[in-house]
């Protein structure tokens, strides 16, 4: 049991060395492909197959997120209106700043579900819930539900009165707060 344990540690620890920065307790499934700025609060679990690539933006992921299995999340898009090159030709060189790569943002208590696809300059705001499948290209407010292609919001996970409650009570727990700061 003991080898089992360290075994496992040793797995981890090789998992999230790809990260920008990394909090505690942090699960990384099998076969996660996680490229460039990528940064973990604490309390997270990213499914097996998950496929993060930050390109010259960042991945910004707050505590107590959960991602199921094959989540992929995009930071930029190639080019398709610089005239006289092939979208195969254009270079970092030839690309406005800023306008094929945002920061995507998961706030703290997100639950992503399986397949679902993030792009680029997207907020998910906190205590929010992707269906499984759902294309998200816009941003997503707080306690809300959203599925689909493109995503849309289903409901509400709370009313007012009960996200206050539930705020409240995680915030006695010590269970609030932003991890990341951009």
């Amino acid at each position: 049991m003991l080898i089992k344990s360290i075994l496992y540690k040793m797995v981890l620890r090789h998992r999230t060395r790809k990260l920008k920065t990394v909090g505690d307790n942090v699960k990384i499934g099998k076969n996660c492909n996680l490229q460039g700025n990528v940064c973990c609060g604490s309390d997270i679990s990213i499914g097996p197959g998950a496929y993060f690539v930050s390109t010259h933006s960042n991945i910004f992921i707050h505590d107590h997120v959960i991602f199921g299995p094959n989540v992929t999340i995009y930071t930029g898009d190639h080019p398709t209106d610089i005239i006289g090159k092939h979208i195969s030709e254009i270079t970092d060189q030839d690309k406005e700043p800023g306008k094929y790569d945002k920061d995507v943002i998961i706030e703290e208590g997100c639950w992503i579900g399986t397949r679902a696809i993030i792009l680029k300059g997207v907020t998910i705001g906190r205590g929010s819930v992707i269906g499984a499948g759902a294309i998200v290209t816009k941003d997503v407010p707080p306690y809300s539900i959203y599925t689909g292609i493109p995503s849309v919001r289903i409901r509400a996970r709370f009313s007012e009165n009960e996200i206050e409650e539930h705020e409240k009570l995680l915030k006695k727990r010590g269970a609030l707060g932003l991890s990341l700061e951009k």
